[in-house]
């Protein structure tokens, strides 16, 4: 790499890391903090994931009715089935249409904890609310590790495109490490080190430069995988059925403009039928997509189940007809399709289980560390430029 090329590629990795500092710090911590997100969050808010006493659950129809029946603005959307001993039914609601605004209700609530054996309501949130209160702490996190907290296609398509360029920065960085004299691998192997006895400047520089290489990889795959979670329709799944065979989504069959959606039970039936065919264990959970027609029964094993592994099989069908559209097996079917799979349990750690999200939790505070080092080397050097200006002496006329 040649003077001039290296001094460009330096220009462009300091413009792009000073703009996405702040980004990565905010996304670095949140992103440590939530990789433990579930159990925390139940840690703080046992009464959202706990319940006293053993007695049989009653059916999730009657559940959901109970919930729209306290209050006619809302409508259940997503509910936790087949609760464990001392767990309680989780429940997300979505408001129903004003008939005299034609807009939706306001409510301040979308989110709610059951006992499972009479429906009475336990706990209730806004899941997402600002900000650092107790029953808001992790939610609010976690939307802004997503969003940013800002209005929410907004925020997926500002930290989609700002993993994009974090990405593409990677490979800047990593090409800046590489020495401009032989040997080679000797030279760069002195990267990996921070040197004993240095301070100040040097330390700085040295503690940048080794995190960024010991944990490249890593920090490249989330950089990818954030384009992924956030740009997945926009660019990530094109990218990738350019590059791989990928199977087309499954569309749910059309139904009559006046077809009333299926029920709950009506729906359950089926998954356990299907289950029950595919071995696939109990379902765990049920969401009905309001836009896209679709019901998902989920097989996750608990209320706070997010996925080991690939992830969370499902089935798929149409809320008017009770189709199957989709047996989804997470990391399965053609390549292409165990990509895209494989986004969100790299992203998280689950992958790799528990010590997955552990490496997932370090390697947040190493991206928050980077910006912040990035930060302060530059700050350094332009204080050390505008004392040098300062002190030059006056040229002689």
């Amino acid at each position: 790499m040649n003077a001039s090329v290296r001094s460009a590629l330096v220009r462009v990795h300091r413009v792009t890391g000073l703009f996405l500092a702040a980004f990565l710090f905010v996304s670095g911590v949140t992103g440590s903090l939530i990789a433990f997100w579930p159990e925390l969050d139940a840690a703080l808010n046992p009464e959202l994931f706990s319940v006293r006493g053993a007695a049989p659950a009653l059916p999730p129809a009657v559940l959901a009715a109970k919930v729209e029946a306290a209050d006619p603005r809302a409508q259940v959307v997503w509910m936790s089935v087949n609760p464990g001993p001392g767990e309680p039914i989780g429940v997300f609601v979505a408001p129903r249409t004003d008939p005299a605004t034609k807009a939706p209700y306001d409510l301040n609530y979308n989110q709610l904890a059951l006992d499972p054996s009479s429906g009475a309501i336990l706990g209730k949130r806004f899941w997402g609310a600002c900000c650092f209160e107790r029953k808001n702490l992790m939610p609010f996190l976690h939307t802004l590790h997503y969003t940013l907290y800002l209005p929410e296609r907004v925020g997926v398509w500002v930290m989609g495109l700002i993993a994009l360029l974090w990405f593409a920065d990677c490979f800047v960085a990593i090409g800046l490490t590489f020495p401009t004299r032989r040997p080679f691998l000797s030279r760069w192997a002195n990267g990996f080190r921070i040197q004993r006895g240095t301070s100040g400047g040097r330390f700085m520089l040295d503690l940048h430069r080794a995190g960024g290489l010991w944990l490249w990889l890593l920090l490249a795959i989330l950089a990818m995988s954030g384009v992924a979670l956030n740009l997945e329709k926009e660019v990530f799944r094109p990218v990738v059925s350019f590059l791989l065979p990928v199977d087309r989504e499954p569309v749910p069959p059309k139904a009559p403009a006046d077809a009333k959606p299926l029920g709950f039970a009506a729906v359950l039936a089926l998954a356990d039928r299907d289950a029950e065919r595919l071995d696939w264990g109990r379902p765990g959970a049920i969401y009905h997509d309001l836009a896209a027609g679709t019901y998902f029964v989920s097989f996750q094993r608990s209320l706070l189940d997010r996925g080991e592994g690939m992830g969370i099989n499902g089935l798929v069908y149409s809320a008017a007809t009770g189709a199957l559209v989709e047996e989804h097996v997470h990391g399965s079917g053609r390549v292409g399709n165990i990509v895209l799979d494989a986004q969100f349990p790299l992203h998280s750690g689950r992958l790799l289980g528990t010590p997955g999200r552990v490496v997932i939790c370090v390697a947040g505070l190493v991206v928050a560390a980077l910006s912040g080092t990035g930060v302060l080397m530059w700050s350094r050097r332009r204080r050390a430029r505008a004392h040098l200006r300062s002190t030059r002496p006056a040229p002689v006329l």
